[in-house]
């Protein structure tokens, strides 16, 4: 004997499965959302103490480069860590090999921001383990920033 298991559930099952779906879904858009809005207004004030204006901070993708020319690079490099992260990242090995110079890239980034704003090399730790702290406390803290400390990041020949 023949049987199907295909209408073997109860409709509510399914309208419970969806919902419960739904909710997860809007908590993770909603706590998303916030997340870029409170990160969005950390970085204006970074970008205030570092003459830039503070409407670049709410443009996604742009913010990054923004943030990557304060620190000495240029804004192309910050491109290349967004999507050369992305989209090698599936490919066996030269995805974590590229994973892990996406990382030191910008572990070098958040250095150069902080010694801009005078911050010991120790403050990396907290970047590394709570960055959206450390992004308050580089924004509302009354360090100033100084691109001279940077210097160039680039050989001569590419500094051009």
């Amino acid at each position: 004997m023949f049987h199907s298991y295909a209408n073997n559930y109860d409709s509510s099952q399914f309208v419970l499965g969806m919902l419960g779906f739904l909710i997860i879904s809007g908590l993770f858009i909603f706590f998303a959302l916030i997340g870029y809005v409170v990160s969005s207004i950390f970085l204006s004030f970074l970008f205030a103490k570092a003459e830039q204006p503070k409407w670049k901070a709410w443009v996604p993708v742009y913010n990054i480069w923004v943030l990557y020319e304060i620190a000495g690079y240029k804004g192309w490099v910050s491109l290349l860590v967004i999507f050369g992260a992305g989209l090698l990242a599936n490919i066996p090995f030269i995805g974590f090999v590229v994973a892990l110079a996406a990382i030191a890239i910008t572990i070098m980034v958040a250095l150069n921001i902080q010694k801009s704003l005078n911050k010991e090399p120790v403050w990396i730790v907290l970047y590394i383990f709570l960055p959206i702290v450390w992004l308050a406390i580089l924004a509302f803290d009354k360090s100033t920033y100084h691109a001279e400390k940077i210097g160039s990041v680039y050989p001569k020949e590419l500094s051009k």
